[in-house]
């Protein structure tokens, strides 16, 4: 995997990835060729949001596909820090980004061994119990492969592996975990394998020259433990300048387009746009609630905005300033 190519724009680096459509697969693994098969879902693709990364993630990102470590990402509720990593799966693979990208989504009751496997015990009991009077059953239950499924962790191994290309694996709110699960996970971050208990001497293991590009997000709802931070780069995504903000609501406006079913667009100036963005800027600042508006639902208001204007033809300049509209988009309080 090639670092991200900075682009000089006006003396800022930055890197604006378009929004596209990637393929939908089912992937399963076949343990007894030891590889994934990728049942691709004909004629099934879902849409990847248009992302604008600021020179100074663009930085650690490249850091962590220099170094091969985990990036730790923070910031505001609504910053990106999810939607990251799969806009960089589809800025290096394209359409075939499902491929090579795989979400591990962590809860409350979240165990770490579940991200690299899980195994039916009820099942394999079920068929073990009916045996007796049914020889498929009882064919089944004597094969422990028959009942384990990989998961992202799993999945992220193997197909670097199978696809000799590096994967990349989205680690979502670990700090939703139990106070354990960071610490669960360092042998796993340490060595990039996992042993499947059910199995004598079985690990699924990434090829060192091929370990996953993985991003850990986390929203600050405790500490992590150090010795987990250490074997993480970190990152924390800023609250973003006027002018980025900027940026941003442009790159987004064609996928409002597209998202609203329309093929003629309207223009927003640059007059427009930055009295948008001094307006939520201003907002923001005013909410006495304890969550201020983050980015995306300022892009949830802008999108309704341009809405209004297509089907209704309001003034642009009015809306703006429309208290409602405000108060349902950005959950205002006051």
């Amino acid at each position: 995997m090639k670092t991200l190519e900075l682009l000089d724009l006006n003396g800022v680096l930055e890197i604006e990835i378009p929004r596209i459509n990637i393929k939908e697969y089912d992937i399963t693994y076949d343990f007894e060729h030891r590889k994934l098969n990728y049942n691709e879902l004909e004629g099934k693709s879902k849409p990847v949001s248009a992302y604008m990364l600021s020179r100074e993630l663009a930085i650690a990102v490249n850091a962590a596909i220099v170094t091969g470590r985990p990036l730790l990402i923070k910031g505001e509720p609504g910053s990106g820090k999810t939607k990251l990593a799969q806009a960089l799966a589809s800025y290096f693979y394209k359409e075939e980004a499902n491929k090579y990208y795989f979400e591990w989504h962590i809860k409350s009751k979240s165990k770490a061994k579940d991200g690299g496997y899980i195994f039916d015990h009820v099942g394999r009991m079920r068929d073990a119990t009916i045996s007796s009077s049914d020889i498929q059953a009882s064919k089944r239950a004597s094969n422990p492969d028959n009942y384990i499924t990989l998961e992202a962790l799993g999945k992220a191994f193997t197909a670097g592996s199978q696809m000799g290309k590096k994967t990349i694996l989205l680690i979502d709110e670990i700090d939703k975990g139990d106070i354990d699960f960071p610490n669960d996970l360092l042998l796993e971050l340490d060595e990039m394998r996992f042993k499947i208990n059910e199995k004598n001497d079985t690990y699924i293991q990434a090829p060192r020259e091929l370990i996953p590009l993985i991003f850990i997000t986390s929203n600050n709802e405790r500490e992590l433990p150090p010795a987990f931070l250490r074997r993480c780069l970190y990152y924390y995504i800023p609250s973003f300048n006027k002018e980025f903000l900027n940026k941003i609501a442009l790159v987004k406006m064609e996928e409002f387009y597209s998202d609203l079913g329309e093929h003629e667009f309207i223009e927003l100036s640059k007059d427009q746009l930055a009295l948008f963005v001094d307006k939520y800027v201003a907002l923001k600042k005013e909410e006495t609630g304890s969550k201020p508006p983050s980015v995306s639902e300022m892009l949830d208001w802008l999108k309704i905005l341009v809405f209004r204007v297509m089907h209704h033809g309001d003034k642009f300049e009015h809306l703006v300033d429309d208290a409602q509209l405000q108060k349902i988009a950005l959950k205002l309080n006051s």
